[in-house]
């Protein structure tokens, strides 16, 4: 077996082909021009081996004996028809849209996504917002951040996250337990503030149920609203907040904002109902 020279490899890794758009017509002018560099003018045998690398698909020729080069382009088109094979599944997936027009500086009441709709309600105090735990009848564990997460078993941080915003971690998220065994308080916060704390996200979790804070709750408004079919209860008030109550995967979740736009909220709603 005949090899080409490296400096073919490497020409068609530093161009990184996108092999979607990649015709015959192309593929065999660069494969003439390079085979002539190398002076191997008339191959008589290929054997074709796609490296993928940064999203992009290179391709590596090895020349033998025996073989011809339409081949490769079945392996070509093999691919087009197959994408999860030539791309990450994350970017396969679908992604769930807005497909309302929202305008920065705007709200909607009734925004309509690709997989759902929100209709937003008032958000207002909560009637309960004082809380008290006697220690005769309960017991107090405190968590580091990793701790928690591992407690609720799975990661309830969105994936994705509004430029400019930067993790706050909490290490010492407080654990309540009845004397009886029942869990009497949960909570955990996962925060995120713009340098100059502007803009406010958290999100409050707690395992089985709805969190128990003194955090702003969205009055439930008469048409439901639903996530990728997970019902979700939205609300907004007039000083620029946003919230957000669910259930999902066994967690409760009540997500809160402070001047951020009704876009980037329902992003970070998206990509953890996605």
């Amino acid at each position: 077996m005949k090899k080409i020279d490296d400096k073919f490899l490497n020409k068609l890794d530093e161009m990184e082909i996108d092999m979607p758009k990649l015709s015959e017509e192309k593929l065999n002018r660069i494969y003439k021009l390079e085979m002539e560099k190398v002076g191997l003018k008339k191959p008589q045998k290929k054997k074709f081996n796609w490296k993928v690398r940064k999203g992009l698909v290179a391709a590596c020729f090895v020349v033998a004996f025996g073989a011809a080069i339409p081949s490769i382009f079945n392996q070509i088109n093999n691919i087009k028809e197959n994408p999860i094979a030539s791309v990450p599944n994350d970017s396969v997936k679908e992604k769930i849209k807005i497909i309302t027009s929202l305008k920065d500086g705007e709200h909607s009441s009734v925004v309509e996504l690709s997989k759902g709709i929100l209709n937003f309600g008032e958000a207002t105090p909560p009637m309960d917002s004082i809380m008290y735990f006697d220690p005769k009848t309960t017991t107090e564990r405190s968590l580091t951040q990793k701790e928690y997460i591992e407690y609720l078993g799975v990661d309830p941080r969105p994936s994705y996250m509004i430029a400019g915003l930067i993790e706050q971690p909490v290490d010492n998220l407080m654990i309540i337990k009845n004397k009886n065994g029942t869990m009497a308080y949960d909570n955990g916060y996962f925060n995120y503030f713009s340098e100059d704390n502007n803009k406010v996200l958290t999100i409050s979790t707690s395992k089985g149920g709805y969190p128990k804070n003194c955090a702003l709750i969205a009055t439930e408004s008469e048409s439901k609203s639903n996530i990728n079919g997970i019902e979700v209860n939205v609300g907004h008030s007039l000083d620029s907040m946003y919230v957000a109550t669910f259930m999902y995967k066994g967690i409760g979740y009540e997500i809160e904002s402070y001047n951020i736009s009704q876009k980037e909220f329902i992003n970070v709603l998206v990509s953890i109902l996605q």
